[in-house]
């Protein structure tokens, strides 16, 4: 009776050992993979300003002026000469580097000078983001339409610039999208 006991209570800790591990593995954040990108399949490569993505092949991509991509789909419901209200922009700028002393000061210097503007408003206040093996801060602003800025810091005082704009009207998975895309960024 007593090595019944014995087995039981083996038993009994080993479930109770196996669920804790269960458990802690469950609420590990794992941290990206330095070597490995998920590129969806058919996407097409844009290599340019300092970075590389890759986007959507129903994506409309034009450089704008001397330091900017623009990665656009239009959603079924748009219609022409008028605000974004269905579909997807990103709007990525090329690679800078910044002269504050720490990354944070750097991006909060970017809210007041948008504070400043006139002519947008802060709706969302900095919050850390990661986006493949990156980490950056992003705030979200509303002037034309509610978009995103992120900004994503590398290495030696290098950054990224994101502001992306989605909506989705139709239900397209237009904020899937627009994830899978950013989490290929390389810079």
């Amino acid at each position: 009776m007593k090595r019944i006991f014995v087995i039981f209570i083996i038993v009994i800790l080993s479930i109770l050992a196996f669920l804790a591990i269960q458990s802690r593995n469950n609420n590990e954040v794992i941290a990206p993979t330095t070597d490995q990108i998920q590129i969806p399949q058919g996407y097409k490569k844009y290599s340019d300003l300092g970075f590389t993505i890759y986007h959507s092949p129903n994506m409309l991509v034009r450089k704008e002026g001397d330091g900017i991509a623009a990665f656009v789909l239009i959603g079924p419901s748009q219609k022409g000469q008028t605000e974004m209200y269905d579909g997807i922009n990103i709007t990525i700028f090329k690679v800078e580097t910044y002269t504050q002393d720490n990354f944070k000061s750097f991006v909060e210097k970017e809210v007041e000078k948008i504070k400043n503007d006139g002519m947008s408003e802060i709706t969302k206040g900095i919050t850390p983001i990661q986006i493949g093996k990156y980490r950056g801060l992003k705030f979200t602003v509303h002037g034309f339409g509610e978009h995103e800025e992120v900004y994503l810091e590398g290495n030696d005082k290098k950054y990224l610039h994101i502001a992306t704009l989605v909506e989705d009207p139709t239900n397209q998975e237009f904020e899937e999208m627009k994830n899978k895309i950013l989490e290929t960024i390389e810079f």
